[in-house]
């Protein structure tokens, strides 16, 4: 579902509902090899980079997710504020979050 996303194939509303949107891509472990995806991007003090399982992308949209961790000054509040509302929308999945603020740029 990642990749038809990707693809324009489909929109982001019927990623959400679609019926293989559990279905594990990639995985590490499951193979010798693993398929990496690399990115470059420029980044400046204070940004924050977020990594999330589906357990809080399926409960909390990208634009709640946005709101939430620019109105909290400190990334643990952000975090755990997270990680309770996708539990109270009915959290059932494993709930992983990492949140990265930007101290400086070498």
């Amino acid at each position: 579902v990642g990749r038809l996303l990707e693809m324009g194939q489909i929109t982001q509303d019927e990623a959400s509902v679609h019926p293989q949107r559990n279905l594990i891509y990639r995985s590490l472990g499951a193979y010798p090899t693993v398929e990496v995806d690399c990115y470059v991007r420029s980044i400046n003090p204070n940004d924050r980079i977020l990594l999330c399982s589906d357990g809080l992308a399926e409960h909390v949209t990208d634009e709640e997710i946005h709101r939430i961790v620019m109105a909290q000054s400190d990334p643990r509040l952000a975090v755990r504020h997270l990680v309770n509302l996708a539990n109270q929308r009915g959290g059932e999945d494993n709930i992983t979050v990492v949140l990265f603020q930007i101290e400086e740029v070498r």
